[in-house]
């Protein structure tokens, strides 16, 4: 009973099992229990092994306590008993919903769907397979600005003068460099200050623009940089001025002689108060590698298609414009063709409109396969072209139709109407000309019709001048007008 006792004592020793009224610690340090647990193992090397059984085992417990916890050599797994066996990390969820099941993350709605569906208020707002991520509602992709890129806005610094008897209030202005997230400013302040200053931060130069944030100051140190934080977040424009307005003036550090040439003190433009700035320039949207996006669509084809219209509120100018970027890849807006751009042409440059090719010329030229083909100017109307013998066509128009029509190749002249195929090519003289008229012919070289009816000039050099079915075929054969008159021998006259 004794060498009982002394083993026990010894065992006890070693492992300094101490036991409280409200806890039991198993340690080999002496410490107690920690007050939040009935029993508190603690140990550097070792763990704690729960009971290990077969499944049959598990499963013949009788009367298992909810909570009950075993280690199954069958399924090589833990199980706790909670109204029946749970397998610890088995049976977790496929989806998860709201209160009233109206708002929901869902992992497959069928076997190997292999689908995530995000549903709010009771509607499927996105969707993600392998192939996609469709998104069914507006899509906000903001710009998130971190400190690990930054840009500095630095006022004047050195030797400064100080308002010290001037508790009037006053406001500094500066140009952001950058787009991105206002981190802090600092004012320099000297001795005696305010107990404490009103800083505010306006869109624009002054007071009067649109009011960013206000937070309240009070120095600790003389002569000395004060750091100002605000209480909203502050987003600044690159190139856009910006006011900081202060309560008071006083004991605030300014410099003359414009060193601050991108803003200005309410004081003077040539003078500007102590200040600086750090501003958070790195700003992210949402990428996609190897894929497309589409806005408005199920099924785009293109790295970006949008089906809809499309507003860029950030780039200025009203009116008809486009947008273009520089080298730098900044995006800016111009005005269409009409008001600035004086060309128009196509891909490889050979047809084109040109609005004045010299300043003040005020002639407007029309260019077709690298010709001038048209002139406007304020002295008429002018189109060039070169004449081809033997032109084999084609015309700019043929067939039935109303219509001025001028053939350089052939330095020929339509106006009028025809009905059937009288001003085909077959139907055209070289250097003929119909100046008017319904159905009229002037088929041989040099061949004219003024005007009239159905009259036809076939021979070279033959004239008709008017009437009504009057045929001019001889050489040079001359027809003044009437009706049904035929001049066919060589010099004929028909007056």
């Amino acid at each position: 009973m004794k060498r009982f006792l002394i083993i026990s004592l010894f065992l006890l020793n070693i492992l300094f099992l101490s036991a409280q009224t409200d806890g039991v610690s198993i340690n080999r340090t002496g410490a107690d229990p920690d007050s939040s647990a009935i029993l508190d193992i603690q140990s550097s090397t070792k763990g704690l092994l729960i009971p290990r059984m077969d499944s049959s085992s598990r499963i013949a417990i009788s009367n298992p306590a909810e909570g009950l916890m075993v280690y199954d050599s069958t399924t090589q797994s833990f199980w706790y008993y909670q109204q029946a066996w749970q397998e610890l990390g088995e049976n977790i969820p496929a989806e998860v919903r709201d209160a009233d099941g109206d708002t929901y993350v869902q992992v497959e709605a069928t076997a190997d769907e292999d689908t995530i569906r995000l549903g709010v208020k009771g509607r499927e707002v996105v969707t993600i397979d392998s192939a996609a991520m469709k998104v069914r509602a507006n899509l906000f992709a903001g710009r998130a600005f971190e400190g690990s890129s930054s840009r500095s806005v630095n006022g004047p610094t050195g030797a400064s003068t100080r308002a010290v008897g001037d508790s009037r209030p006053g406001w500094q202005s500066f140009t952001s460099p950058v787009t991105g997230k206002l981190d802090f400013i600092q004012l320099y302040f000297g001795f005696p200050f305010e107990p404490s200053y009103t800083i505010r931060i306006y869109e624009g130069e002054g007071t009067g623009g649109n009011l960013l944030s206000t937070t309240n100051i009070s120095p600790r140190n003389a002569l000395a940089w004060k750091q100002i934080s605000f209480p909203d977040e502050i987003v600044l424009n690159k190139g856009a001025v910006y006011t900081i307005g202060f309560s008071s003036v006083k004991s605030i550090g300014f410099k003359t002689g414009n060193s601050y040439p991108g803003g200005r003190s309410n004081r003077s433009p040539d003078q500007d108060f102590m200040f600086r700035g750090n501003v958070f320039a790195d700003s992210y949207g949402f990428s996609v590698v190897g894929g497309n996006v589409g806005i408005g669509t199920d099924n785009p084809v293109h790295a970006l298609e949008v089906v809809g219209e499309v507003q860029v509120s950030s780039l200025s100018g009203v009116g008809a414009r486009m947008v273009v970027a520089d080298s730098a890849g900044e995006l800016t807006t111009q005005p269409l063709p009409g008001s600035t751009l004086s060309l128009l042409q196509d891909a490889d440059n050979d047809t084109r409109v040109q609005v004045e090719a010299n300043p003040d010329e005020d002639i407007i030229r029309f260019s077709v396969a690298g010709s001038e083909a048209f002139q406007l100017s304020p002295w008429g109307v002018l189109s060039d072209g070169t004449f081809q013998s033997n032109y084999s066509g084609p015309l700019p128009d043929s067939g039935a139709g109303t219509r001025m029509m001028w053939v350089p190749q052939k330095a020929a002249f339509r106006v009028g109407r025809v009905t059937l195929d009288q001003w085909n090519l077959s139907q055209v003289g070289d250097r003929s000309s119909v100046v008017g008229g319904n159905n009229n012919v002037a088929s041989a070289v040099d061949a004219f019709v003024g005007g009239g009816l159905r009259n036809v000039a076939s021979g070279s050099q033959s004239f008709v001048g008017g009437g009504r079915q009057n045929n001019a075929s001889g050489l040079e054969a001359f027809v003044g007008g009437g009706d049904e008159n035929t001049a066919s021998g060589s010099e004929a006259f028909v007056g």
